[in-house]
């Protein structure tokens, strides 16, 4: 079958002969597609694609015998167990018992750019494609996406970005091939300082990884490094600190609605905003603007940081 018979690994699952057995699909952003599937025994080969695509097992005890590519293995697969196949491979899947899976495919492209040749082999995961592993980071970043799917809200390109750059970190680790070194970091770093300002002048824009890094003269995969070592936390999770903080100023202008603050911060629903806002502030933000006194001069400040907000 040709690599050019379908445009993507969602595109084979959803038109091509498994199409029956999807539960649910979507996309996380438009670098990272997720797919549920209930199939049943038998023969669940997938044609090359440009993706690299990450299975993970929802099942128990289901015997198997798999070739991506790097040659035949078989055993027992359980409940969070992952097997990984490289962009443009044949595989042959066959699987003994009824199963459930969630599938998870990144475009080769966008894996390159965020790596930007900092690992060694490219897109070539080694021993992964050839044998089942297991990562609890990995199993935990795959409920993630496939709650934003059932959720139906769409996250942030900076939220993908750095998803993407942790899954292909994790898997480079797992491989024995680091992506790159931590860098070493003396003092406050101009680039971290220009990321953060960055950040908050463009809070309610969708502002991906990449675009951080170019601004700074880094590689995606350099910045995440850098800005982790740093600040001990993702560019994504500084990025949604910072919301948090400027809705709270947001909440205490009695003008505004919970909706409003919502769309002025770049959330794509009430709903999602309300999430994440709880998430940091153990409160629903109407709750946090009943216990909180309202203030116009604490608005007019904020509106003072940051671009249009």
């Amino acid at each position: 079958m040709a690599v050019t018979d379908y445009e993507s690994y969602s595109d084979w699952y959803k038109k091509g002969p498994l199409s029956s057995y999807v539960k649910i699909s979507g996309m996380a952003g438009d670098a990272i597609s997720v797919i549920e599937a209930s199939q049943p025994a038998g023969d669940m080969s997938d044609p090359p694609v440009n993706e690299l695509v990450l299975m993970r097992t929802t099942s128990v005890g289901i015997p198997f015998e798999f070739d991506f590519g790097a040659g035949r293995f078989s055993g027992i697969e359980n409940f969070g167990d992952f097997h990984l196949v490289a962009p443009n491979t044949v595989s042959d899947i066959q699987v003994h018992a009824h199963h459930s899976c969630q599938l998870f495919s990144l475009p080769a492209e966008s894996c390159h750019s965020l790596l930007d040749g900092t690992h060694a082999n490219g897109l070539d995961f080694g021993v992964l494609h050839s044998q089942l592993f297991r990562s609890d980071l990995l199993n935990s970043l795959c409920e993630r996406l496939v709650s934003i799917i059932h959720n139906t809200y769409q996250p942030s390109r900076l939220f993908v970005d750095g998803a993407a750059m942790l899954l292909l970190g994790e898997l480079s680790a797992l491989s024995g091939n680091k992506i790159s070194p931590t860098p070493k970091v003396n003092g406050e770093d101009w680039r971290i300082r220009r990321t953060m300002e960055q950040i908050d002048a463009r809070l309610g824009e969708d502002v991906g990884l990449p675009e951080l890094a170019a601004s700074v003269n880094l590689s995606p995969s350099h910045l995440n490094c850098l800005f982790q070592a740093t600040t001990g936390m993702s560019p994504h999770a500084w990025l949604l600190k910072r919301k948090i903080e400027r809705a709270c100023d947001l909440l205490r202008d009695p003008r505004l609605s919970v909706t409003e603050i919502a769309h002025v911060l770049g959330f794509s629903s009430s709903q999602h905003f309300a999430t994440a806002f709880k998430q940091h502030k153990t409160v629903t933000p109407s709750a946090w603007r009943r216990n909180n006194p309202q203030s116009l001069d604490a608005f007019t400040a904020g509106k003072k940081v940051g671009k249009g907000i």
